[in-house]
């Protein structure tokens, strides 16, 4: 195969990757619309941090936010029931645990010095290594024993109900009467209210998923209006005037652009 060939064949396959991953439409959590993408007061409105005036959306300062909404910023934290532009873990005085956790950072707080220090990264091994004996978890995530070796946790059908791993695998596993059940398609998503359905129990990417006809299926924006998009999509798309848009789609956009490039630049 020539290099001419080999970049058309390559493209085509990109673009084959792309239709795939639209069609399944894979979500992060980070990936939600930002106030200032939604161009609607109605979305605008329903968002809890975001506040509609002068015919634009906008992200509600810190400050102006309720405690109670303050969590829903991740540029925000609680400090003594105020909500407060988030500097660092160490930065806000929290010398009690309970202060610490409010912060909403992920926070780790040390007993031993009292103070609220960044997340700590640990090397927690493999799980086949079972470096602590508890095999629970381990740099891939969850972990289980079958025939007395640890291993990576894959299917929740694999552990009892009232594991520690079946109930830290939500929503990924649902605890049953007699067996922990996968939920990994949309099919599966009723119990969640056909929003998502995890694609792995490990990992960190969601499906978005939609009330069809004869029960719950991937999620699909062109079945969507101006009044559903944002509500069903669960504020990953926004109605962009013409259609419902994904909010992220322009960063996955650039990123699959620039594998093209460097493609065509060989």
């Amino acid at each position: 195969m020539g290099k001419s060939h080999l970049k058309i064949y390559t493209i085509l396959m990109i673009s084959n990757v792309c239709s795939i991953a639209i069609g399944q439409i894979f979500v992060k959590f980070q990936d939600t619309c930002a106030c200032e993408q939604l161009l609607y007061e109605e979305e605008c409105k329903a968002d809890r941090i975001c506040n509609y005036s002068n015919d634009k959306c906008q992200t509600i300062q810190c400050n102006l936010l309720p405690a109670k909404d303050c969590g829903y910023n991740d540029n925000c934290a609680l400090v003594n029931n105020t909500c407060v532009d988030f500097k660092s873990c160490a930065s806000h005085n929290a010398t009690t645990e309970d202060a610490c956790e409010s912060l909403n950072h992920n926070c780790y707080f040390d007993d031993d010095q009292n103070t609220c220090e960044e997340p700590q990264i640990f090397n927690m091994g493999t799980c086949s290594e079972d470096l602590f004996s508890i095999c629970l978890v381990a740099n891939e995530g969850l972990c289980f024993r079958k025939n007395g070796v640890c291993q990576e946790m894959k299917v929740c059908e694999d552990v009892i109900p009232m594991s520690l791993q079946c109930i830290a695998a939500f929503p990924a596993c649902e605890k049953g009467n007699d067996k922990c059940v996968s939920h990994f398609q949309c099919s599966q998503s009723e119990w969640l209210d056909c929003r998502i359905a995890k694609e792995n129990i490990n990992g960190d990417r969601y499906k978005l998923c939609m009330r069809g006809p004869n029960g719950c299926v991937n999620f699909d924006p062109n079945q969507q209006t101006k009044e559903s998009c944002w509500k069903n999509s669960t504020a990953f798309y926004h109605w962009d005037g013409q259609g419902c848009s994904r909010c992220s789609w322009a960063s996955i956009m650039k990123s699959v652009l620039f594998v093209a490039f460097l493609i065509l630049s060989i």
